[in-house]
Parts: C-alpha cells; sequence; structure tokens
C-alpha cells in the first residue's frame, strides 16, 4: 500500500468534508482493483463509536467488496497477548479508596472542605489520575510545581494533592487504573512493532491525538512500515508564520488553546 519511508506518515483532510466518506474513497483509490485481499486485511482504528459506526456506513454503499477491519483504540487491550495485563480497577473501587484518604485528610484539615463533598472530591481526584496516566504525568510532576509566589490557597491545594502519592504508591494487590492499563499496552506495542511490525496496513483514522495515550498509539502507527494516520479538520489554508507559532515549544499561553494545536503537535 505505502512505498517504503524513513519519515511518519500523517495525512490531513480540510474541515467541512464528509470525512468518512472522502477516507473510504482514498483508501480504495489507493488500493485500486489488484489486490481486494488487501482491504479486508487492513486494520482502522478509530476513537469513538460514532466514527467506527459512520465509516462502516461509507463502504456499505451497494458495491459488493470485502471490507476493512474497524475497531476502537480502546479495544486494543482486549487481545488476546495481553492477557497477562490485570484487568484494571473499577471506577467504583477507586473512587471508595480515594473517599477513604480523602476523609483521612478532612479529619486533620477540617476547615478544608465540608465532610458532604467527600465523594464529589473522590470523583474529582479519579479523573486527575486518570489524565495523568494518559499524559503520562509522574506525581513528582506535581511535587516540582514552583508555589512560592501563590496565595495559601494552591500550597494547601497542592497539600491535598498528595493524596495521588497514596495511589502510585499502593500496594500492588490493587489493579492498575484503566488509563495506566493502556498506557501499558500502547508501550508494549510500541516494543514489539519496532522489531516485528504488521505485514499488513494498520490505520489511526479520525483522531486529532487530544489524549496522551491515543497520541502516543498515532505516533507509534505512523512509523509502520504500512501504517499512517489520518487526520480530520486540518486547516490547510492557515498562514505558515501561525503554523510556525505553535510548532515553537517556547511558546506558552493562548496557543495551547488553538484548534489547530493539537494537530500540529503531533505533525512535529
Amino acid at each position: 500500500m505505502f512505498e517504503p519511508s524513513d519519515k511518519p506518515r500523517l495525512f490531513g483532510l480540510p474541515c467541512g468534508v464528509d470525512f468518512p466518506r472522502a477516507v473510504k474513497e482514498g483508501l480504495l483509490e489507493r488500493f485500486g482493483a489488484d489486490q481486494p485481499e488487501l482491504l479486508a486485511r487492513t486494520e482502522i482504528f478509530v476513537n469513538t463509536s460514532r466514527m467506527k459506526r459512520d465509516l462502516l456506513a461509507a463502504f456499505d454503499d451497494g458495491q459488493t467488496r470485502l471490507l476493512p477491519r474497524v475497531r476502537l483504540i480502546t479495544e486494543l487491550g482486549r487481545d488476546l497477548r495481553f492477557r497477562d495485563l490485570r484487568m484494571p480497577v473499577s471506577g467504583l473501587r477507586l473512587r471508595l479508596e480515594l473517599a477513604q484518604l480523602i476523609t483521612h485528610f478532612l479529619d486533620n484539615r477540617p476547615g478544608f472542605a465540608e465532610r458532604s463533598a467527600v465523594y464529589g472530591l473522590a470523583d474529582t481526584l479519579a479523573l486527575l489520575l486518570g489524565e495523568m496516566h494518559d499524559e503520562n504525568v509522574t506525581y513528582e510532576t506535581l511535587c516540582n510545581l514552583t508555589l512560592e509566589n501563590t496565595s495559601d490557597h494552591w500550597r494547601e491545594a497542592l497539600e491535598f494533592l498528595k493524596i495521588v502519592k497514596d495511589i502510585y504508591d499502593r500496594d500492588t494487590d490493587m489493579p492498575p487504573l484503566v488509563e495506566e492499563r493502556m498506557r501499558t499496552v500502547v508501550e508494549r506495542l510500541a516494543t514489539e512493532w519496532a522489531t516485528c511490525p504488521p505485514d499488513h496496513p494498520v490505520l489511526v483514522v479520525g483522531s486529532t491525538g487530544s489524549r496522551g495515550t491515543t497520541a502516543r498509539f498515532m505516533e507509534v502507527v505512523a512509523r509502520l512500515p504500512q501504517g499512517a494516520v489520518i487526520q480530520p479538520g486540518v486547516d490547510f489554508d492557515m498562514p505558515q508564520h501561525v503554523w510556525d507559532r505553535l510548532a515553537d515549544p517556547s511558546i506558552s499561553g493562548p496557543m495551547h488553546d488553538h484548534p489547530q494545536e493539537r494537530i500540529v503537535r503531533l505533525a512535529t
């Protein structure tokens, strides 16, 4: 499908197009009619059930052909090759564990929050833990935050976030978080595919890499001999100096809120 290349393959489609249909037409044009079985061997990973449904509907246009295998990225962890990894902890158990830690914290800091806020705080901390694992942010990163010139409120909040350390340093009997297990799966795939890549086309379609683990998987796929990433909503008319500013790692602030920021970050 693809010619040999030492660079990652990153493609994009502009805003306003029928994305699933454009992907289908592009694949059929690239495959041609010489190898109809190649389409059936193609794996396409998407990030939402809606994209999976829309992509399969685009191929269901009344023509007789073999269909690609369309999978959710989150389904990666269900492969038998990862059966040795423990299944992730349930959301309920995680929140109950956090609620106990928060209750202990409030016993020592009664003015920090009302007791009625325990389960709300547990839910917030669970989301934070998921984001930290997803973005590969360690507890040490929180500890290294500079708060000398901030109010006591922020320093007190950081003390509260030390609860996260108890989960990071938890007993090994507790299963991994969903995001933690997913990152382990992706990193293992990266190691395996570095020495024994798939011999069939592998594509990631429709994601901008807004989540850290997904972006890491997209990077791995884009570097496969027969891998590629197809991103939606790329602004090909954006001025070059804007692209350059988005790609400059020294620039922070409002540029991180730009709708093309994740696309540029993945491309660089």
